[in-house]
């Protein structure tokens, strides 16, 4: 396993988020995955999403494609 202080970033890389049901066939959230094409507008236009610092924030539909699809990729996703 990774221990949390291994982690580059850990207020930025996610643990857990809402995932629209018309795209949630998994339990994995990645980039580019079937979630990219889904509307994350749960939560009063947004979803919660909780890091791996253990905070949790909201995030537009915006952002979260952002995230998805954007150069910043690793800055979210990849732990080291």
């Amino acid at each position: 396993g990774v221990q949390t202080v291994q982690i580059d970033s850990p207020s930025l890389k996610l643990l857990l988020l809402d995932e629209d049901p018309a795209t949630n066939r998994n339990g994995s959230f990645y980039p580019g995955g079937t979630a990219s094409r889904g509307r994350f507008v749960t939560h009063d236009g947004s979803i919660n999403v909780a890091f791996i610092d253990t905070h949790i924030d909201m995030l537009s539909h915006t952002q979260v494609i952002e995230i998805q699809r954007g150069r910043n990729v690793t800055l979210w996703f990849d732990p080291f």
